[in-house]
């Protein structure tokens, strides 16, 4: 993460606390999957357009909030996390299909 975002990150925790940033992210991880269900659903090449640029916009909420998570939490055990959790994806992948 950035010097630059961390102090926003730092910023917006003080000014607003860390569980209304909490709240905030689960508002924004709803928004998330609102938009994932509409860019699925969308038929036409203009609605998936649309829902396509609604979709990508949501993410990067989403992934702000979660950087300000890290801020909050521990970012080292997160990054362990998330590596160990990647280490069994790739295993599932080297697998057979028929296999699982």
């Amino acid at each position: 993460m950035a010097k630059k975002n961390g102090s926003i990150y730092s910023r917006a925790v003080e000014a607003w606390g860390t569980e209304s940033q909490m709240d905030q992210t689960i508002e924004e991880l709803a928004e998330l999957i609102q938009a994932i269900s509409k860019f699925c659903r969308a038929k036409t090449p203009e609605k998936k357009t649309k829902a396509y640029l609604h979709l990508c916009e949501e993410v990067a909420d989403v992934e702000n909030m979660i950087n300000q998570l890290r801020y909050m939490l521990d970012a080292d055990l997160i990054d362990k996390f998330r590596e160990e959790k990647l280490k069994r994806t790739e295993k599932r992948l080297k697998k057979p299909k028929d296999a699982e």
